[in-house]
């Protein structure tokens, strides 16, 4: 017995019509559209948060090699590149900048210049842009001259032992401050 036949001689059994269908349809593609407009924010919100949580890991990292070593390195001022703060982190080789070897901060791979860690030479925002460091090099306890993220042209003092800051997607191209992800 085909099943036509059973819905005609049996009344109970219901089904959905066409209207009905179309109308769930419509619903899921309306939900499918919001859905694809957020999607670039919330992946640009999150590599946000990962340039924040490895500027905090480095903020970290200079904290415990200050701990370690009670001094900075003779080599390093208070800009510190990029090269010297993987040197001084990683523990990679053997450095003037870190010469015990001791690994203050383990970075994950996708964020090195080079996919060995043992080549690579410096640790990269998610945008593949340098981090700014600053650090104390006097050992005051503050660090001067640092972007002010709430105030567009100004600077600003802290007081802490480093500063570490991603410049956001544009980079070096970037002249708004407030688009910068800074740890402070």
């Amino acid at each position: 017995m085909s099943l036509l036949s059973r819905m005609s001689r049996n009344p109970k059994i219901q089904a959905f019509t066409l209207v009905e269908l179309l109308v769930v349809v419509a619903i899921i593609g309306i939900l499918l559209s919001l859905a694809v407009a957020v999607v670039p924010m919330v992946m640009k919100r999150a590599k946000s948060v990962e340039a924040l949580t490895i500027a905090q890991n480095m903020v970290n990292g200079f904290t415990q090699y200050l701990a370690e070593y009670q001094r900075w390195p003779l080599a390093v001022g208070s800009q510190v590149e990029p090269t010297q703060a993987y040197a001084m982190l990683s523990g990679a080789e053997a450095s003037p900048l870190n010469a015990r070897q001791i690994v203050f901060v383990e970075f994950p791979v996708k964020y090195l210049d080079n996919p060995n860690p043992k080549l690579a030479t410096k640790v990269l925002d998610p945008w593949k842009n340098d981090f700014q460091i600053r650090i104390d090099d006097n050992l005051d306890g503050v660090i001067t001259d640092l972007p002010d993220v709430r105030n567009v042209s100004g600077y600003v003092s802290i007081n802490a032992t480093a500063a570490v800051w991603s410049l956001g997607p544009k980079g070096l191209k970037e002249t708004n401050q407030r688009n910068f992800i800074v740890t402070w």
